[in-house]
């Protein structure tokens, strides 16, 4: 990871951490945008939570690379950019290079029948989402949405930073994989270059058809021309760069379909497992739903089916559970759910909030230090008792972005304390939850 990071010309340490900053700008732009006031509300950030990278590593490729994958997930941008990604989506896949899955790409071959001088090749973009260029796809954009949008989009596209071990980075250029608007922002690169890209060259495949970075492509005039359309799609952009793959044994592989050439040209198909695929699934006696277990059977099936008719498999154990995390621990105080403040003559004190535990602190110790005793239950008590109130050990009961499961747990919580501070009881639980909430407190279970 850290030999990719280095990479000067993707990614650049920063001093400081963007992240208020980016928040502060993401508010302003909403606000001042032409969406409507309930899209705004419920697009506007609350936290400033600082995404984090982590690498998947692609075990089927020479040196075991890392796929780096940013977890946006809570970040400033996160709630605009799967807003943007639905909005915009419905204007990829018009083109007729677009292939939606392996199912439509059978749909296509299963009829057709290839010439003896057919040659069939994949090409694959090298680290598609890191080599996308930001200006060029803003420029492509804004030949399709509106101004508002369009500026919108460049925000998130210019706002990618991430923590890795308490170093922050900016990702210079490219989008990030694990944005919700990063793989509609590459389709719609590529369906730009490609366009360009069959239109400057005298010589058409047959067919050309792709599948986000990887292409499957038929080609009609021989090894030679195919060399010299290799290197014009290499020429086209400077950081986009194709590897080629010829068929072998008269046999390709596209997505999870293996093509496979017959001597009269009509083409069969099998499904394609890569050399590394381990057949792990999850065991028939392991603790899951059986509706779960079903559900791979069947996707297994249905695959095989609109592939080939064909199916073989084994179960054996996965040593997945076994693997450490990939992620950096995150913070849990620049997360929101239910905390704990005690008193210091150990009264507690039970709230929820929807924004970081941190910003939540601040806000009782601004409290507590102008004596708002009609605002704050904590201050009141403060300002009457003169105690101290141990902001400093605050206490995390549960992690929850989700705004009613917070309320209820929140009320648990008050009801699991009795003797406490606050001034109501919070969400109405039913008194049915009472034995359950009594026997949990007899026995607690550390939190999650």
């Amino acid at each position: 990871m850290e030999i990719l990071l280095s990479d000067s010309s993707s990614y650049k340490i920063l001093s400081r951490n963007p992240c208020p900053k980016i928040l502060k700008a993401v508010r302003s732009a909403i606000s001042n945008s032409s969406l409507d006031d309930s899209t705004k509300f419920r697009l506007l950030p609350s936290k400033e939570v600082t995404p984090r990278i982590y690498g998947v590593p692609k075990i089927h490729k020479a040196n075991i690379p890392l796929r780096p994958i940013v977890d946006t997930i809570g970040s400033p941008t996160y709630k605009l950019a799967a807003f943007l990604a639905k909005l915009i989506s419905p204007l990829v896949g018009n083109s007729n290079s677009f292939i939606k899955d392996s199912n439509q790409f059978v749909q296509f071959i299963k009829d057709t029948k290839l010439d003896p001088q057919d040659t069939l090749v994949s090409f694959d973009v090298v680290s598609l989402f890191t080599k996308v260029t930001i200006l060029d796809s803003i420029e492509i954009v804004k030949l399709k949405v509106n101004e508002d949008i369009a500026s919108l989009v460049e925000l998130c596209l210019r706002s990618t930073f991430f923590a890795f071990q308490g170093v922050i980075y900016e990702q210079v250029d490219g989008v990030a994989m694990g944005s919700p608007l990063s793989p509609v922002i590459a389709n719609i690169f590529m369906e730009h270059f490609e366009e360009v890209a069959l239109h400057s060259f005298p010589l058409k495949p047959k067919w050309w058809k792709r599948y986000m970075d990887d292409t499957n492509v038929c080609w009609p005039h021989g090894l030679d021309m195919l060399e010299e359309f290799h290197t014009h799609l290499n020429n086209i952009f400077p950081s986009i760069t194709f590897t080629k793959e010829l068929e072998s044994n008269n046999r390709l592989s596209f997505l999870d379909v293996l093509i496979c050439k017959k001597p009269d040209g009509s083409l069969g198909r099998q499904v394609y497992r890569k050399t590394t695929h381990t057949d792990l699934y999850l065991h028939s006696s392991s603790h899951h739903h059986h509706s779960q277990k079903v559900g791979i059977l069947k996707t297994l099936a249905l695959r095989a089916h609109r592939i080939c008719l064909r199916c073989a498999f084994k179960l054996v154990s996965t040593i997945k559970r076994h693997a450490p995390p990939l992620k950096d621990t995150r913070d849990a105080f620049s997360e929101s759910g239910v905390y704990k403040i005690v008193c210091s003559c150990g009264t507690p004190y039970i709230g929820e909030t929807g924004h970081s535990f941190m910003t939540r602190i601040k806000e009782h110790s601004a409290d507590i230090k102008h004596e708002r005793a009609l605002k704050s239950a904590l201050a009141e008590h403060s300002t009457t008792t003169k105690h101290h109130i141990c902001l400093e050990d605050t206490q995390v009961l549960c992690r929850e972005n989700n705004f009613f499961k917070r309320k209820v747990k929140e009320a648990i919580a008050i009801i699991q304390h009795p003797s406490n501070l606050n001034r109501d009881d919070g969400l109405n639980l039913s008194i049915s939850w009472h034995p359950l909430l009594l026997a949990l407190q007899r026995h607690p279970r550390p939190p999650p």
